[in-house]
């Protein structure tokens, strides 16, 4: 990758921290945390609650633990979760993904303990599908053991390892328009559900 593309991909990236810095706080808030498949989702389109899309592009289990604070001082009444897919993409060991996603939980659960947290599982992507399997099955456990929701995205989005035809961007990874409607559509019994369990 040259040089002056990865200059400014951390650019982008540094903005995008800026921008999530500065949003208007509101009281019993949602928040969406990962990656380019959380920031491309428009949040404001299907639900009504006040909900904050901190998506950010490129990020990484062990970038999103770093920005943690974004999230947390704002007191957030609900967040959810899907981080995971760069790291694989970047060659990242399973063991250390598990590490920083076991790091993740615990900082939220121990600065928000009355914020409700959804782990959505990673999505399929073809040449490292073997990866994700393996990674979902542990996350799964993660989502047990510390009694949390835990949302079926790669069953219900892909299928023989890869994105479903019909929700595929074009690039094996990035979702659709279609997707995303599906995705609101499915979230909803989360989204507006009221207690903890």
């Amino acid at each position: 990758m040259p040089e002056k593309y990865k200059i400014e991909k951390r650019n982008d990236y540094q903005r995008r921290v800026s921008v999530i810095e500065n949003y208007r706080q509101s009281k019993n808030e949602i928040i969406f945390l990962g990656h380019s498949q959380v920031r491309e989702f428009p949040l404001e389109m299907y639900f009504e609650h006040p909900i904050i899309n901190m998506g950010i592009s490129g990020e990484t289990t062990q970038g999103l633990y770093k920005n943690l604070y974004l999230a947390l001082n704002r007191n957030p009444k609900k967040i959810f979760l899907l981080i995971g897919v760069n790291d694989i993409l970047k060659g990242i060991s399973n063991e250390i993904i598990l590490k920083n996603y076991r790091s993740i939980i615990n900082r939220i659960l121990q600065n928000a303990p009355h914020c409700q947290l959804y782990i959505c599982n990673i999505l399929p992507l073809g040449k490292v599908n073997d990866h994700i399997i393996i990674l979902n099955e542990r996350i799964e456990q993660f989502a047990k053991r510390y009694d949390l929701y835990y949302i079926d995205l790669y069953g219900r989005f892909g299928k023989g390892g890869i994105l479903k035809k019909e929700f595929d961007s074009g690039d094996g990874l990035h979702l659709n328009g279609e997707a995303y409607k599906v995705l609101a559509e499915y979230l909803k019994i989360y989204i507006n559900k009221q207690s903890n369990h």
